[in-house]
């Protein structure tokens, strides 16, 4: 006879049926068998995920914050050496552009 169905020969109130139902679920619970449970490691794994957001948030922190410092360094260097009116003349004697002559007044471009 078996000890969570007791059917056979007698009435089972439905306390008692509750009772072993519950009873029976626990026991399966218990009762795993352990090469199914040999990798379900919820703690673990939540612990690995924290591990991992962390660690990917630092890196992810470093990463952007060494490109945002060269860039800005290269910013700050240009800057600080920018001349425009070195970069006006160096234009206007280039001939690059065309709609302005050598002395810097306006070209009439209508032919």
């Amino acid at each position: 006879m078996n000890d969570f169905y007791p059917y056979d020969k007698r009435q089972v109130s439905d306390l008692e049926l509750a009772s072993l139902f519950r009873r029976e679920r626990f026991a399966t619970i218990n009762t795993m068998d352990p090469a199914k449970l040999r990798n379900f490691r919820v703690g673990r794994a939540l612990r690995a995920m924290g591990i991992a957001t962390v660690v990917s948030t630092v890196v992810t922190g470093v990463v952007v914050h060494m490109y945002t410092k060269k860039e800005i360094s290269t910013i700050r260097k240009f800057y600080h050496s920018y001349d425009p009116q070195l970069e006006w003349n160096v234009l206007l004697n280039s001939g690059i552009l065309k709609t302005v002559n050598k002395d810097g007044s306006l070209v009439d471009l209508e032919d």
